[in-house]
């Protein structure tokens, strides 16, 4: 899971409380392929409409861990969700959601959460399962190898 960076989640819960939205760098491995481990500075705000299928929403879990993650659906009144590079589903209320992602920065360049080819990309990485349970596999291999060498 993402974890937060540079700036403490109290900054940025402040920021979203005062300013109605936050900036950062999240941390983490739990949203690549398209949040990537302190590679891009993420925009969160309140949640200004219904939650949808594939906003990333910033919520706090029962242990008060604060995570940033994909809803992937809905169970009556509860949220599914999920980090992208991740395959466990929790279930989270809708009033644990502190923030929901406005959009990140891919180097230059700003995403907006509703970018068609970014929602389209989601998609595809959700549905076609093989696949992406193949690219992660990779995946966590290189970050072992990684390791291995810093040692």
């Amino acid at each position: 899971m993402p974890s937060f960076n540079i700036r403490t989640v109290k900054d940025v819960k402040s920021d979203v409380t005062r300013k109605g939205e936050a900036a950062f760098v999240p941390r983490g491995n739990s949203m690549w392929p398209f949040l990537k481990n302190g590679g891009q500075t993420v925009i969160i705000g309140v949640p200004k409409r219904p939650f949808s299928v594939y906003d990333v929403i910033f919520f706090t879990r029962a242990d008060g861990t604060e995570v940033l993650h994909r809803i992937i659906g809905f169970d009556g009144n509860d949220l599914l969700v999920c980090g992208d590079s991740q395959f466990t589903v929790e279930r989270v209320s809708p009033q644990a959601v502190f923030a929901v992602m406005n959009g990140f920065y891919k180097g230059k360049r700003y995403v907006e959460s509703s970018d068609e080819k970014y929602l389209k990309d989601v998609e595809k990485w959700y549905k076609r399962k093989i696949i992406r349970k193949i690219r992660l596999k990779f995946f966590y291999l290189g970050l072992k190898i990684k390791r291995i060498f810093k040692r």
